[in-house]
């Protein structure tokens, strides 16, 4: 247990964050170099830029959330506003990553590019995957034909660990949208899509083969 000096400086520093009013969001996105990304902290009047809809709204509402509990973690122990924006910043830089796989820029925790990306390969391989996968779930499923496959997105699985993600595992859930504006989940409840990169590696090597043999 703390002893009373060093209780009195622990409740301080809580008082001193309270005092503080510290742009945890501002500070996160700074991470990413996305000026593009939607700013929607309650009272706040800054642009919302490109992305505005509810999954990256909600993705805005966790980053603050992870980035300003690692903040104030730190800044408790050590009372050091530098040592607690470094902290922060390598907590949020670990876990979320800018991402186009969606068809337009977000960010997005446990970006598929973190893990999944070829050296020398662009990372259309993975928006291939994501159409195949899509186009097998929905082939006779009860799924209306106004939905496309090419239409499909991915959302990070709930409960996914950096340590599952840095191990190359992250998963994800298979969505559209309706054509009510709605969510439909492609694949069901507790079934999850990844991406295979070693099948996409055979490929190339086999497109190699093929290219030394003519």
């Amino acid at each position: 247990a703390l002893d009373v000096s060093n209780d009195w400086v622990f409740n301080k520093r809580i008082e001193e964050l309270k005092d503080a009013k510290v742009d945890y969001q501002a500070l996160a996105l700074k991470n990413f170099n996305a000026p593009w990304y939607v700013k929607m902290m309650p009272g706040d009047s800054g642009s919302i830029q490109a992305d505005t809809s509810e999954f990256a709204t909600r993705q805005a509402a966790q980053i603050t959330t992870e980035y300003q509990a690692a903040y104030e973690t730190q800044y408790k122990l050590t009372g050091d506003t530098n040592a607690a924006q470094k902290y922060a910043n390598s907590v949020v830089a670990g876990t979320y990553g800018v991402t186009k796989i969606n068809g337009k820029n977000q960010l997005m925790r446990h970006a598929p590019e973190k893990y999944f990306h070829i050296d020398g390969e662009d990372d259309d391989w993975m928006r291939e995957q994501i159409v195949e996968e899509a186009r097998n779930a929905m082939s006779g499923s009860w799924i209306s034909s106004d939905i496309k496959p090419e239409d499909a997105i991915i959302i990070p699985a709930p409960y996914v660990t950096p340590r599952t993600a840095k191990e190359g595992r992250p998963l994800y859930k298979l969505m559209t949208l309706s054509p009510d504006g709605g969510y439909v989940d492609l694949l069901g409840p507790n079934k999850f899509f990844t991406f295979d990169k070693q099948k996409k590696i055979g490929e190339l090597i086999d497109e190699a083969k093929k290219d030394a043999g003519n």
